[in-house]
């Protein structure tokens, strides 16, 4: 993915598209509600929330 796909990406989840996508054989979630977003592992239903959509760099 290319940093211009990404941030299109992240600007599309900030505005609440919500994306699936598998990840080592594990089906995910990416979703919003208002003020959180989340991301769910579909398996057990384990969901992290984040307060903004927006990759920080440490």
């Amino acid at each position: 993915m290319t940093l211009k796909e990404f941030m299109e990406f992240q600007e599309d989840i900030a505005i609440g598209e919500e994306y699936s996508f598998t990840y080592q054989k594990e089906e995910y979630w990416i979703s919003q509600n208002p003020g959180a977003y989340y991301l769910t592992r579909v398996r057990g239903s384990y969901t992290q929330e984040f307060e903004t959509s927006e990759l920080r760099v440490r």
